[in-house]
């Protein structure tokens, strides 16, 4: 990619497996991999939007709660249902409102500004715009402008999140998909969309990304090397803990290279997610997610363990539920809780249990 001189950032060429067994194993070793996901789930479930999954549902899209990431976009709690998310998906869409390039990487062009609205877009909106810029006194060329605020709330209007479990007629079942192998107690399939810039982050379980609309850029880190990635080294800046946040593969900052030399030590994985192409995101293995279209879909895949599977695994050193990872005690209590929601969920349909921005395990 773009920036990543000889004497850069490290890019490498992913490890390539292939069906339900060679995904399972990688997981397993703890292995960053790309894998074909047509050979794991149904074809239909590629290149279809939000709009087709509520189509899919009929009078069902009404009582499918979507959970928004940032809730304060709505100036409301953050639910929504399927069938209100995917009428404004589709609306946003006919105005060419789905595309957000002045994100990726953040900003593209500091001087950018999204279009006020035009002689064609609706009375209300041109009013609305005109009386904001009255009352506020905000100038066309200011650096905060009312049509940038509402690009910025539409796009995060667009940032919604939902488990699957909760989509009855979606054909996922991503245990079986997998094989069931016998380290697996449960997966936690997640449905993303929205535009998004990078944001570098580990997660504690196992996890698969892939593609069913639209492009996606990711970059995934070793899991061997989160530790010193991390902290081991100490800060760069005493206001900045973790330097990692400021790189962006697909355009490297010169004056942060040359302050944060160790990223030539360390390689990484690269890839732009199509429709129908997946990636192994080992635990703890630090990764980022960069898209332009708001109308992506991607499903994750959170994997939950069997209690003490993974400390036999090849994994166990940098895997979270590796032996010595974790006291006995607290992993003995996660496990009951993982299990006991997934039991409320079956058993009665009951869910709404969250972890960070609206990610739902059921």
């Amino acid at each position: 990619p773009k920036g990543a001189a000889a004497d850069g950032p490290r890019p490498v060429q992913p490890e390539v497996v292939s069906g339900a067994e060679g995904v399972a194993d990688a997981v397993w070793r703890g292995k960053v991999a790309i894998f074909d996901a047509t050979k794991l789930l149904p074809h239909e479930l590629f290149n279809i939007t939000f709009t087709d999954i509520a189509r899919m549902h009929g009078e069902e899209a009404k009582n499918v709660t979507l959970f928004r990431q940032l809730s304060y976009a709505s100036f409301g709690t953050g639910r929504e249902t399927l069938e209100s998310y995917a009428s404004m998906e589709e609306a946003m869409r006919s105005a060419g409102k789905l595309y957000f390039n002045d994100i990726v990487p953040t900003p593209r062009d500091p001087s950018w500004r999204p279009p006020p609205p035009s002689a064609s877009s609706p009375w209300w909106l041109r009013g609305l715009h005109a009386a904001i810029h009255k009352a506020l006194g905000v100038t066309q060329d200011s650096e905060i402008t009312i049509q940038r605020w509402a690009h910025h709330v539409r796009r995060e209007l667009t940032m919604m999140t939902v488990n699957t479990r909760r989509l009855p007629k979606l054909p996922v079942d991503m245990e079986k998909a997998l094989g069931n192998p016998p380290w697996l107690e449960r997966a936690q399939p997640i449905l993303w969309t929205g535009a998004v810039g990078s944001w570098w982050h580990n997660d504690e379980p196992d996890n698969l990304l892939m593609s069913l609309h639209g492009e996606m850029d990711v970059a995934v880190f070793d899991p061997a090397d989160t530790d010193a990635i991390s902290g081991a080294r100490g800060s760069v800046h005493s206001d900045i803990p973790f330097d990692l946040s400021a790189f962006q593969p697909d355009s490297v900052d010169e004056a942060w290279l040359k302050n944060n030399l160790w990223i030539k030590k360390f390689p990484y994985v690269r890839v732009r997610l199509k429709p129908g192409m997946g990636i192994v995101v080992p635990s703890r293995a630090y990764h980022a997610v960069w898209v332009e279209g708001a109308d992506r879909l991607l499903l994750n895949c959170f994997m939950t363990p069997r209690y003490k599977a993974m400390e036999s695994s090849p994994a166990t050193s940098s895997s979270f539920f590796g032996r010595g990872r974790q006291p006995d005690l607290y992993m003995a209590m996660f496990h009951l809780k993982m299990s006991s929601i997934a039991r409320a969920w079956e058993t009665d349909r009951a869910g709404g249990w969250f972890e960070m921005a609206k990610l739902e395990s059921l």
